[in-house]
Formats: C-alpha cells, structure tokens, sequence
C-alpha cells in the first residue's frame, strides 16, 4: 500500500504542477519560462529540470501500469484532473516559479525512487 500511495501523490504533484506551468505559460502570452539572468549554466539547469519533471510524470504513470493493478494509475489521474479543476485547487494557481522547481524535483525523486526500487 505505502507504493501505491506513493505512485498517486507523485502523480497527483505531476499533474497540479504541470497544469500551473501550462497556466503561467497562458497568462504572459506563451514566454513563461523560468529564465535567470544570472548565469546561462542555472538557465541549463532549470531548462533539464523542467523537461525531467514532465517526463517523470508520464514515467510514473508507465510505472503504475507496469507493476501496479491498473486502477492505480487510473485513481491517481482521475484525482490529478478533479484537483486541477478552477473550483478546487485550481484556485491556488498560479504557483511561483520556485515551487516549480521544487515540485519538479519532487516528482523527479519520486520516480527516481520507484523505479529504482523495482529495478533493483
């Protein structure tokens, strides 16, 4: 149970961080993206950490199906766009560009770990 528990929340935060990032994206006309004028070595980082996350997030779900019931993976995407709707936690959108990055480390960690523990 603590697996399956763990495949749903890692979906759940894929899903609620990437419908904040589509709706930033949205709302400054499609040049959202989490650009530090500091260093181009920090934009290169952040550009990886944003393509990881979106490509965690399906990896989850894969994960899911592979090695779950296949309702697992289903209940977590079902409660994943119930939460994105504008009457629940879509309220709270946008999120900040640092929760982000942290919730695309999240859900990187998340992936990271399951597929690591099955692999192994």
């Amino acid at each position: 149970m603590i697996l399956e528990t763990i495949l749903i929340v890692g979906i759940i935060i894929g899903f609620l961080n990437s419908r904040s990032i589509t709706l930033a994206d949205r709302t400054i006309s499609g040049d959202y993206f989490l650009i530090s004028s500091k260093s181009q070595v920090i934009n290169l980082i952040i550009s990886i950490l944003m393509f990881l996350g979106m490509i965690s997030t399906f990896a989850l779900i894969i994960w899911g199906f592979v090695y779950l019931k296949w309702y697992f993976p289903i209940i977590g995407i079902i409660v994943s766009t119930i939460l994105c709707q504008q009457n629940l936690v879509g309220k709270l959108f946008l999120f900040k560009e640092l929760t982000h990055l942290f919730l695309n480390i999240l859900v990187i960690a998340i992936n990271s770990y399951l597929w690591i523990i099955k692999l192994l």
